[in-house]
C-alpha cells in the first residue's frame, strides 16, 4: 500500500472520529444507542442463518452466474456492463486458501469501517440534518422522505425480510444509515464502474446490517466470512469446468462479413445494378 493511500485512510478515520466524538459531547440525542451497543453475539447459529439466507442466495446466484458468463460463455457485453474482472476470478479460483484469507480480512475491515464507524457517523449526521430541516418543529424532512418514500419500496423488494432493519426500534436513522453506509464498498471480482458491484454489494450489506441489529456485530462478521469463503470455493470449482470455445471480443473484428445475397430484392442497389447488366439489346439480324 502506498503512502498516499495510508495518509488518505488516516484522514478519513480522523473525520469519522470527529463526527462521532464531537456531537456526542454536546448532543446525546443524535445517537439512539451506545457506541458498543451491537458488539456482541446472541442467538443460535440456525437463527442467524435464518436471517442471512437471502444474502447467500442472492450473492451466490449472481456471482456464480456472472463467473460462468465471463469464464465460459465469453460474452463481452455482459462483462463490460456488469464490470466483471476475469483476472480476479482466475486468481481467487486458482488459489482458494489465499482467497479465503483475503476474504476474511475484507470481512473484518468492512465490519469495522462500514458497520461500526461509518454506520454510527451516518446516524449522527442524519439526525442533525433532520433536526435542522424542520425537525426542531417535530416534522423532520429527512424523516418524512425515509418513512414514506425510501423505506417502503426497499421493504417491498426484500419481501418484508428487511422490515426489522428499516423500521427498527432504534429509530428511522438506523435504517437510513444502513442504506447508505456501504456506498464505497466493492466486491473483489467486480469493478466499481459496472452495475455488478451495486447489485452484489448493496443487498448483501443490508442483510449484514439486519444480522448485526438482531444478533450482534460478531454474528454479521461471521456470516460475511462464511459468504466470502463460500464464493471462493465456488469459483475454484467453476475453474475446473470445461470452457466453451467461443470467440472473445478481440476476435469479433476478424470475422468476415456475410456474402451478399444472390437474389436481389426491389429497392436495393444490387437489384438496379443487376437489372442494368442483364438488359442487353438483342442482336440485329443481318
Amino acid at each position: 500500500m502506498r503512502i498516499g493511500q495510508v495518509s488518505m485512510g488516516c484522514n478519513s478515520l480522523a473525520v469519522i472520529a470527529f463526527l462521532l466524538l464531537i456531537p456526542l459531547s454536546f448532543w446525546h440525542w443524535v445517537l439512539p444507542f451506545g457506541l458498543f451497543q451491537f458488539w456482541g453475539l446472541h442467538g443460535s447459529f440456525i437463527d442467524i442463518m435464518s436471517a442471512a439466507w437471502p444474502m447467500f442466495a442472492w450473492g451466490i446466484l449472481l456471482a456464480v452466474t456472472w463467473s460462468l458468463v465471463i469464464l465460459h460463455l465469453f460474452f463481452p457485453t455482459f462483462e463490460t456492463l456488469l464490470g466483471l474482472q476475469q483476472e480476479a476470478l482466475n486468481k481467487f479460483g486458482s488459489l482458494p486458501i489465499v482467497g479465503i484469507l483475503q476474504g476474511t480480512w475484507v470481512a473484518l475491515a468492512e465490519a469495522f469501517i462500514y458497520r461500526w464507524l461509518l454506520f454510527y457517523s451516518w446516524v449522527i449526521v442524519l439526525n442533525i440534518v433532520n433536526f435542522l430541516l424542520l425537525g426542531f418543529m417535530g416534522h423532520g424532512l429527512l424523516l418524512w422522505i425515509y418513512t414514506f418514500v425510501i423505506a417502503p419500496p426497499v421493504n417491498f423488494l426484500s419481501f418484508g425480510k428487511l422490515h426489522p432493519l428499516l423500521f427498527s426500534s432504534w429509530g428511522w436513522s438506523a435504517g437510513a444509515a444502513a442504506l447508505i453506509s456501504h456506498g464505497r464498498s466493492k466486491q473483489r471480482w467486480v469493478s466499481k464502474k459496472g452495475i455488478g458491484n451495486w447489485l452484489l454489494t448493496w443487498p448483501i450489506s443490508l442483510f449484514l446490517f439486519l444480522v448485526m441489529v438482531e444478533y450482534g456485530w460478531i454474528a454479521a462478521l461471521l456470516m460475511h466470512v462464511i459468504y466470502e469463503a463460500l464464493l471462493v470455493v465456488l469459483f475454484f470449482l467453476i475453474q475446473k469446468l470445461p470452457r466453451a470455445r467461443l470467440p472473445r471480443a478481440s476476435q469479433f473484428s476478424q470475422i468476415q462479413p456475410l456474402p451478399e445475397l444472390l437474389i436481389p430484392w426491389p429497392g436495393s442497389a444490387h437489384f438496379f445494378t443487376q437489372s442494368d447488366d442483364t438488359s442487353e439489346t438483342p442482336p440485329s439480324s443481318s
